[in-house]
């Protein structure tokens, strides 16, 4: 129930799974489907049967709407959602985890051989918990950086952080759990002080044994980072959670990658009922809960190094996921339309198209399913559908000898930000005529464009499946040009072969005068060269008017005429 712009949470949230002992996971699903005359249960649609690897949305949704639910359903729910007592604990060498666990009886751990538990094996299976735990924090804090999640006091039987082992049932890996008198205010958003309860064994899991309780304590472990240590907003930016904690098991354990069973959902699968692509900030509670986003992770972190990620959470302790995006973006003079475009495009390349300069795993993604397809008759072809705000599109022209991709981003964040969930028409047309809408000559003869209500808000590139790639090459031109520097986070300077990573950029007056130089770095932006120049490192250096920009890398040297406008 958010209150003052804060997410309270009673009594308990429950993360990447269930909370309760392994007699209470049917009991959670008895209870919630005895309880779907309340219609704060009856919305959450509770699936009645089949595995759940994370109940995470459904008990988050539970948890958000604690307040309007009966009294008769408040009391049936809080008797599955317990803080676990087991028969014994053991700290890890370290000393900053106590594991607790059972001798006796269906939770009693072991490790696994051949599909089946490994006899009188619980010993060498905390062991190997203690061992991976430890590792998980000295990555996770002493490496990269995070602040470490909060003590709860003396709960569970000291001030080390708490990790439980129980059978969780099929399909379960872990989850992250704390109780509503964990809270730790702010001045902004919310903390808990939290505890990780993981799987037993590990056994029939779709990673099973030790690369499974791997990924798992590296992805819970961050939860317990995030939500102690930097805080939450509302239910809604939960995607971001786990957006990050998927893409961590692949940072603290590349080798794994029990991400990609996941990744397949944003590839395949993230469209509505018609086709049309979804917002990257749409949540249900259920199949896009944010660990099919993690690729997003990888994406900034390619482009920028893995410390951007740090510095969103960072940001995230004082305004919510998509303001603190922004502001790290700004800071590293690009910008959400920048960053979000880029970010579509890459998504082409996967599979067995050209990964080399995108995603570092790209080759094991699938291809990025065409929202629809049309095939090019005569000498025209259109294909007409919607999208949502801030949201990847693909459309699919089969031609005679070829396939052409229209790879299509919507970049309103503005109407992102504001949960604005209303479809924007968009058309894109292909012809070997003439077009009068914005649009594009490819080299092999045709003129593709899009038509839509607001054309700022869209950007559009085009591949050929023959080639990978036919983006026509760009002229040497300045972009934007005019450059105005209150609304263009960077201005991009292109180049026609790869020279080096760095140049020296000099700014002179219409009478040649020097005005300004810097050293800005040279990156690939949609399939092409640019030297990126942010709008900050100028703006308090330059007036508005008109300038000679010459560019020298290595032993190459360009020039362009752009008017700067403050």
């Amino acid at each position: 129930m958010a209150r003052a712009g804060r997410l309270i949470i009673a009594p308990v949230l429950i993360l990447f799974g269930i909370n309760a002992h392994a007699q209470q996971i049917g009991t959670l699903r008895q209870t919630m489907r005895s309880l779907r005359g309340d219609p704060a249960i009856s919305s959450i649609a509770f699936p009645d049967t089949g595995t759940i690897k994370c109940a995470t949305p459904y008990v988050l949704a539970i948890h958000s709407r604690w307040n309007l639910l009966t009294p008769q359903s408040r009391a049936g729910l809080s008797q599955v959602m317990q803080r676990p007592i087991l028969q014994t604990s053991r700290l890890s060498p370290s000393g900053r985890f106590r594991i607790h666990y059972d001798t006796l009886g269906s939770n009693k751990p072991a490790l696994i051989a051949a599909a089946q538990d490994v006899p009188n094996s619980t010993n060498a299976y905390i062991d190997s918990v203690a061992n991976v735990l430890d590792y998980v924090w000295t990555y996770e804090v002493d490496t990269l950086g995070y602040d470490p999640p909060p003590s709860d006091g003396n709960q569970g039987g000291g001030p080390e952080f708490d990790v439980y082992i129980q059978d969780l049932g099929p399909g379960e890996f872990g989850y992250t759990d704390w109780l509503d008198t964990d809270a730790i205010p702010t001045p902004y958003n919310i903390r808990y002080a939290t505890f990780i309860v993981i799987d037993n064994d590990f056994l029939g899991l779709r990673t099973p044994g030790m690369d499974g309780l791997k990924v798992t304590c590296a992805h819970e472990f961050h939860h317990a980072i995030q939500i102690g240590a930097y805080g939450m907003w509302s239910e809604s930016d939960f995607y971001f959670n786990e957006l990050t904690s998927s893409w961590m098991e692949d940072v603290v354990y590349t080798q794994v990658n029990d991400y990609y069973y996941d990744v397949v959902n944003y590839y395949r699968g993230f469209r509505d009922s018609q086709g049309r692509a979804l917002s990257f900030t749409y949540y249900n509670r259920g199949s896009f809960a944010g660990y099919e986003r993690s690729i997003f992770g990888h994406f900034l972190a390619k482009r920028y190094g893995r410390d951007i990620m740090k510095d969103i959470w960072t940001g995230i302790r004082t305004e919510p996921f998509l303001q603190s995006a922004r502001d790290v973006f700004t800071h590293r003079g690009t910008d959400w339309n920048t960053e979000f475009s880029q970010f579509t495009y890459w998504n082409y390349f996967t599979a067995e198209r050209d990964t080399v300069g995108f995603y570092p795993e790209g080759k094991y993604y699938p291809r990025f399913m065409p929202n629809l397809s049309a095939n090019f008759s005569g000498n025209s072809s259109a294909i007409l559908s919607g999208a949502y705000a801030l949201s990847s599109s693909m459309f699919e022209f089969h031609l005679p000898q070829d396939t052409l991709t229209a790879i299509i981003a919507n970049t309103d964040f503005d109407a992102a930000l504001n949960q604005d969930n209303s479809v924007r028409q968009v058309e894109v047309d292909l012809t070997k005529g003439l077009l009068t809408i914005p649009h594009v000559a490819l080299s092999n003869g045709y003129n593709v464009g899009i038509s839509t209500a607001d054309p700022n808000k869209w950007r559009s590139f085009y591949a050929l499946s023959s080639t990978k790639t036919d983006i026509p090459k760009l002229k040497l031109q300045a972009s934007p040009n005019p450059f105005r520097l209150t609304e263009s986070s960077q201005l991009l300077l292109p180049l026609n072969a790869v020279t080096g990573s760095r140049a020296t950029v000099y700014f002179l007056s219409s009478s040649l005068t020097m005005q300004y130089s810097g050293e800005f770095d040279v990156k690939n932006q949609f399939g092409n060269q640019f030297i990126i120049v942010p709008s900050f490192a100028i703006r308090s250096r330059l007036s508005s008017g008109i300038y000679f920009v010459v560019a020298k890398i290595a032993d190459s040297e360009y020039t362009w005429k752009v008017a700067i406008v403050q």
